[in-house]
């Protein structure tokens, strides 16, 4: 079989066996086409199943040498060992050409978290003047309560809130399914924005054009609604995600719970809320200790 029709099954493999989102495959797919390229008109080699451990190392010090990032290599990587662990395991190939190629070390940097005094400042301080206010005000409250990735936001339907016992069914990464929670007080502007429609769109969130709102115009909503009523610069929607996770922590939730709540499917991930906890604490501590 030729490079892109395996390349082809591989990401249908992804979709159909692995349940991968439409997003993960379309990055697994430019990553598999810009390592292609870079074999092709750097190294000479027009077949993937040719490929060497070094050309691999060389690919990898490419991306390094113009200043791609640590974790994005890492990324590729994986995708590259994805990608001939299939070959293997479908008889395409005989040999593991990524072998003993380690990720580029990555600094650990710990969650850009917002204080809840500047999220009360768009909770609590802002008055809506308009139906889109009322949908980005609860966007924000949402992210917040609940702490979903993005992606999850956009997909929440109407029939996936239960409001009697206020939760949401939310289906993650890998198409696993979890229960999240929020308070009577979002509750109640979530019937204030629904009450608001004329539609029958399914989707909670909805542009003006009566459509399912994208990734890109929820970014845009969060990031211009900081700059303006908080003048804070450069939050995302993942910034939410991350004060939700570390403000819980700091006031005594179970860490298992957390990553239960955001869809975690190791620990390990989760954790990294507890270094940021951490410093919250070490500061607290040094401000309050007569001999710190």
């Amino acid at each position: 079989m030729e490079e892109q029709g395996i390349i082809k099954d591989f990401l249908t493999y992804l979709e159909r066996e692995r349940n991968y989102s439409k997003n993960t495959i379309l990055a697994y797919e430019r990553d598999l086409k810009q390592f292609s390229e870079f074999c092709s008109h750097t190294l000479g080699k027009n077949d993937l199943l040719k490929v060497q451990r070094e050309d691999i190392r060389h690919f990898v010090e490419y991306l390094l040498r113009y200043s791609v990032k640590p974790r994005s290599v890492g990324r590729k990587l994986s995708t590259i060992r994805s990608f001939y662990r299939y070959c293997i395991n479908n008889g395409f190939l005989d040999r593991f050409p990524p072998e003993g190629i380690k990720n580029p070390k990555t600094p650990r940097k710990l969650p850009d978290v917002l204080s809840i005094k500047q999220i009360n400042k768009i909770l609590d301080d802002w008055t809506p003047k308009n139906i889109q206010d009322v949908r980005n005000k609860l966007i924000v409250e949402l992210f917040y309560a609940t702490g979903v990735r993005v992606s999850e936001l956009c997909d929440i339907t109407l029939d996936d809130i239960d409001f009697n016992e206020r939760t949401i069914r939310i289906l993650g990464k890998g198409k696993k399914e979890r229960i999240v929670l929020f308070g009577k007080k979002t509750l109640e502007n979530i019937k204030k924005y629904l009450s608001t429609r004329k539609d029958n769109t399914k989707y909670l969130f909805i542009s003006n054009r009566k459509k399912k709102l994208s990734r890109r115009e929820v970014w845009y909503i969060i990031n211009t609604t900081f700059e303006k009523i908080a003048l804070k610069f450069g939050v995302h929607p993942h910034t939410l995600r991350h004060s939700f996770a570390t403000h819980l922590l700091e006031r005594g939730a179970d860490i298992r719970v957390i990553q239960e709540l955001l869809g975690h499917s190791s620990i390990s991930t989760t954790s990294i809320y507890t270094n940021t906890s951490f410093k919250e604490i070490m500061k607290k501590y040094k401000n309050t200790h007569p001999r710190a």
